[in-house]
């Protein structure tokens, strides 16, 4: 069986959603912030989650054993995310980040993280563990790899491997931060050898201008298929998406949302339910529909995630 069948194949739905949880502070008003969980990948774990309800949807990360650290398992929880690979670094605590948003819903960040359990999750699983589990599909992003060392870079990589090999896919968002990497080089280094094991991928126009120089979503697509990505989805702000799927070109036009209040976790979202209509074997273009509403949604709110009641009212 392809490694696309088995994605389309609706049968089992068991996903691992590897990187890093932080505390998230959004301005709840001029004076006051409002505290949250979030982080790219557990984003996408959550808006995966609400758009496969019927999906086993884990987390795999690093926590401390701290009180914060069990409050935000049970926010996890909360979103029913699976909890039970989310690993305890017995003197380390989560990573923190402030939003602070313009009139135009634009951000800019403050991170404390830079000795987050987080940053120890490979050392921690291998500790116990040599590979991951069988599962359907393992999602991961360049934030993921960014604050990771080397070694555990490997190690991590090797797993992918080895998840392949048992059956998984596995798909991969670039996510460029700069300021997680010692020079774009090295991003670009450990990005091009994470989509050579990449099934999925969500590239973003800007953020491989930056990395590779390509100047627009076909010379990112000719990059990506060269290196055997056979799913290739290329985010261009809101502009229309452009999808690569087995050598067949596909383009969706997105409809702009009239008041966007917050743009943290559009793209989170955007993944989220498109990797959610590809496990109910959807095809890319209702997948791609699909991902533009959640993320049309998921802008319209303040902070990463958009309350369970208000999203679901508005999705469904």
């Amino acid at each position: 069986m392809s490694q696309s069948a088995v994605l389309s194949n609706s049968r089992s739905r068991r996903c691992i959603l590897a990187g890093e949880v932080m505390i998230e502070l959004s301005e709840a008003d001029k004076d006051h912030f409002r505290q949250g969980v979030a982080g790219d990948v557990y984003n996408t774990a959550v808006y995966l989650k609400r758009c496969l309800p019927e999906g086993e949807i884990s987390l795999l990360t690093a926590l401390g054993c701290d009180t914060l650290s069990e409050h935000m398992k049970s926010v996890i929880q909360h979103e029913h995310v699976d909890t039970s690979m989310i690993l305890s670094h017995p003197n380390k605590q989560p990573g923190l980040y402030a939003i602070h948003t313009d009139d135009d819903g634009e951000r800019s960040f403050q991170y404390w993280r830079n000795d987050s359990a987080a940053k120890q999750w490979v050392n921690l699983w291998l500790h116990e563990n040599s590979l991951l589990p069988a599962v359907d599909l393992i999602y991961l992003s360049g934030i993921t790899l960014a604050v990771l060392d080397n070694n555990q870079r490997e190690q991590l990589l090797y797993m992918l491997c080895e998840a392949r090999e048992a059956g998984a896919q596995v798909a991969f968002d670039p996510n460029y931060r700069p300021a997680l990497w010692q020079s774009a080089d090295e991003a670009a280094l450990w990005t091009e050898r994470a989509y050579q094991l990449t099934d999925i991928a969500f590239p973003g126009i800007e953020e491989h201008k930056l990395l590779f120089g390509h100047q627009d979503g076909f010379d990112a697509m000719d990059a990506l298929a060269s290196m055997g990505v056979s799913e290739i989805v290329c985010k261009n702000g809101t502009d229309h998406i452009q999808i690569l799927h087995n050598e067949t070109m596909v383009s969706v036009e997105v409809t702009p949302v009239e008041k966007v209040i917050d743009t943290t976790s559009a793209g989170d979202g955007f993944t989220g339910g498109y990797l959610a209509a590809r496990l109910q074997g959807k095809p890319v273009r209702a997948a791609a529909e699909q991902a533009a509403k959640v993320a049309g949604i998921v802008i319209q709110h303040a902070g990463a995630i958009v309350p369970q009641a208000l999203f679901h009212q508005a999705y469904n």
